[in-house]
């Protein structure tokens, strides 16, 4: 079939639509239950995108306005090429195959906020630009990003944790890395963080590694704000580089006028030169430039089972009064 324009919805029901490398419009839905390949071409779609079928674009790009939905029998395959969703559903979670990439990016932008669901498979490059920076951009499902993820506008939230493993980027004044709510997930940041707008943990036994190479690294820069806050004792968030205390650190640099404010957290491995303070927080060991302040504990009367002062279970706070053993 040759590529164009169609004004109104498209349905490949069987077969395979190869556009060849042009570009095709259209105008209503795309239900896509056959095969379709887009060469280097751009297929855009005003309405929902229904994947049941077979979905490759090599080199070229999907440019989907509209919701975007997935049946068990759908694959969705990006070698080099791009995906643009705009809808306010992204829902792949259910593709049989994929979404899987070679190289590429999916960006989610447009306006108003947007569900991403996904199937469990890597994403290679992620990018959240929103029309606001209160736009927000709710992840409902684990998310591995392999390549470079960028929040230039909006609020890239989480709910079920999170492996980066590439440099993670967050633009100043309008972008948001965060969760907020969801309790006891786990984040892991294989590279560089670099926060010009904010970058903010705010629940429960959260668990945050900064892994990468010899030792990852948090920069908050001069409009960047680094915010942490847990609760006591086992619902603190903990910020680590690995979990293996005594090894490479993990580095948290600030340009200068940027915010950081850690509460409630368990720090290990961290190395901060310009001494940041956190409140409410116990010292895991290894850590070099952090102040240690506001913390205060309670012997529970054995609550661990046994009468050891070292038993972090028998304080209230997680850990005997300072300085003692």
């Amino acid at each position: 079939a040759n590529a164009g324009s169609v004004s109104g919805d498209l349905v490949v029901s069987g077969g395979t639509l190869e556009m060849n490398g042009q570009g095709l419009s259209v105008g209503g839905n795309a239900t896509l239950t056959g095969s379709l390949t887009t060469g280097a071409g751009t297929l855009s779609v005003t309405g929902t995108t229904e994947i049941d079928g077979t979905v490759t674009a090599t080199g070229g790009a999907l440019d989907l306005n509209g919701n975007v939905l997935a049946a068990s029998t759908g694959t969705l395959t990006m070698n080099d090429g791009s995906l643009n969703a705009s809808g306010s559903v992204v829902n792949v979670s259910n593709l049989s195959g994929g979404p899987t990439w070679t190289t590429g990016t999916l960006t989610l932008d447009g306006s108003g906020g947007q569900t991403l669901s996904l199937s469990g498979a890597s994403l290679q490059n992620l990018t959240v630009n929103k029309g606001t920076n209160t736009d927000v951009v709710t992840v409902d499902t684990a998310l591995t990003v392999g390549g470079t993820t960028t929040v230039t506008s909006g609020v890239l939230n989480h709910s079920e944790g999170a492996t980066f493993s590439g440099p993670v980027s967050v633009a100043a004044t309008n972008g948001t890395l965060r969760n907020t709510s969801a309790n006891t997930k786990s984040y892991s940041f294989g590279s560089t963080v670099a926060v010009e707008g904010v970058f903010q943990f705010a629940a429960n036994a959260l668990v945050l590694s900064f892994t990468g190479g010899a030792g990852g690294e948090v920069s908050v820069g001069n409009s960047g704000s680094f915010l942490i806050s847990g609760g006591n004792g086992a619902d603190r968030v903990t910020l680590q580089q690995d979990g293996a205390s005594g090894g490479t650190r993990w580095t948290l640099s600030n340009a200068g006028t940027g915010t950081v404010t850690v509460t409630g957290a368990r720090v290990q491995d961290g190395a901060a030169g310009f001494g940041p303070t956190a409140s409410n927080s116990s010292d895991e060991g290894n850590n070099s430039g952090w102040v240690f302040a506001g913390k205060t504990t309670a012997w529970t009367d054995g609550a661990a089972g046994n009468s050891n002062w070292s038993d972090y279970d028998n304080w209230s706070n997680d850990k005997p009064p300072l300085g003692d053993t």
